[in-house]
C-alpha cells in the first residue's frame, strides 16, 4: 500500500503529467497540421498559376509529401516517450522555484531509499508542498485551451483546402497511381491492327481502363514507326477516351499508345493498293511496293 504522502505527491505529478502531455500533443498536432496545409497551398497554387505537366506536378507534390513528413516527424517524435515522475517533478519546479528541489529529491528518494525517517520527514515535506501548488502555474488553463483552439483552426483551414482543391489532389493522386502501379492499369486500342485502302482516313482511340482514372494534363501518346522514320502525336481528349485522326493513310506503319508508365501493345495499319486492271506489269509492281512496305514495318516493330 503507497504511503499516504506518496499519494499526495503522486496526484500532483499525474495531473501535471496529463495536462503537459495534453498540451504537447496539441501543441505538435497543430503544427503538423499547419505544415501539412502550407505545403498543400504551395501545391496548389504552383499548379493554378504555372498549370505544369503531370511529371513536374507530381514531383513538386512529391517534394511538398516528403516536406510535410519530415517535419510532421520532427513535430511528434517527442511525443513518443511518456515523461517520468523525475522529468515531470524537474518540470514543476522550473516553474514553481520556491519548492527549491523538494519534489524532485522526493521522487528520488521514494524510488531509491528505504524506508527510514529521513525518507519520511521528506517526503511529508514535498507532499505539504505538493498540496500547495497551483496546477495553472505549471500549465496554464488558458494556454491549454488556446493550443486546442488553435489547432482546430488549422486542422479546419487543412480540411476546407482539401475541399477547394479537390479537383487537383484527385488528379495528382490518379498521376501517382498511374506511375507508381501501372500493372494495375491498362490501355484499350481501336481499331488495333486494321487494313484500309491508301488515301482513306483512319481514328485511332484510346481508354485508360483500371486503377482510380485517367491521367491529368499530360495526354496519352501516340508513337508512329513507318518506313519514312519515327515520330510521336499527343493524342487529345474526346468523349470516349482520347484520339489520334489521320486524314488520309499513304502508307503502312505500326504503332503503340502510351500514358505514363502504361504501354499497349504494338498494332499494324497496312495501306493496301489496288492492282490496275490493264496490265499485270502495274499490278506486280503493286504487290512488290505492298510486300516491301510490310516487311519494312514489321522491322520497325521487331527493333522497337
Amino acid at each position: 500500500m503507497r504511503e499516504p504522502h506518496l499519494n499526495d505527491l503522486y496526484a500532483l505529478l499525474k495531473r501535471v503529467r496529463v495536462r503537459w502531455t495534453l498540451t504537447r500533443v496539441v501543441r505538435a498536432s497543430a503544427r503538423a497540421a499547419g505544415v501539412v496545409g502550407a505545403a498543400l497551398l504551395v501545391v496548389l497554387l504552383a499548379d493554378s498559376l504555372f498549370k505544369p505537366a503531370d511529371l513536374p506536378l507530381l514531383g513538386l507534390a512529391a517534394a511538398g509529401l516528403a516536406s510535410a513528413l519530415a517535419w510532421t516527424g520532427w513535430a511528434l517524435w517527442p511525443l513518443r516517450y511518456r515523461p517520468s515522475d523525475r522529468q515531470v517533478a524537474r518540470f514543476v519546479e522550473e516553474r514553481c522555484p520556491e519548492l527549491e528541489d523538494r519534489l524532485v529529491s522526493a521522487t528520488e528518494v521514494a524510488e531509491r531509499s528505504p524506508d527510514s525517517v529521513f525518507r519520511e520527514l521528506m517526503l511529508a515535506d514535498a507532499a505539504a508542498r505538493a498540496r500547495d501548488v497551483d496546477i495553472d502555474r505549471v500549465v496554464a488553463g488558458r494556454d491549454l485551451r488556446r493550443s486546442i483552439a488553435r489547432g482546430a483552426v488549422l486542422a479546419g483551414a487543412l480540411v476546407v483546402l482539401l475541399a477547394v482543391g479537390f479537383q487537383p489532389v484527385s488528379r495528382i493522386l490518379r498521376l501517382a497511381w498511374l506511375y507508381a502501379l501501372p500493372n494495375t492499369m491498362m490501355l484499350e486500342v481501336e481499331p488495333g491492327d486494321a487494313a484500309l485502302m491508301a488515301g482513306q482516313p483512319l481514328r485511332i482511340q484510346a481508354r485508360l481502363r483500371g486503377g482510380i482514372g485517367a491521367p491529368g494534363r499530360t495526354m496519352p501518346r501516340l508513337t508512329v514507326w513507318s518506313p519514312r522514320g519515327e515520330r510521336t502525336i499527343e493524342m487529345r481528349p474526346s468523349d470516349r477516351g482520347f484520339v489520334a485522326e489521320f486524314p488520309a493513310v499513304t502508307e503502312s506503319f505500326a504503332y503503340r499508345v502510351t500514358a505514363g508508365g502504361v504501354a499497349s501493345a504494338e498494332y499494324v495499319v497496312r495501306a493496301l493498293v489496288a492492282p490496275r486492271v490493264e496490265g499485270g506489269a502495274q499490278a506486280l509492281h503493286a504487290l512488290v511496293d505492298f510486300v516491301f512496305v510490310h516487311v519494312l514495318v514489321r522491322l520497325a516493330v521487331f527493333v522497337h
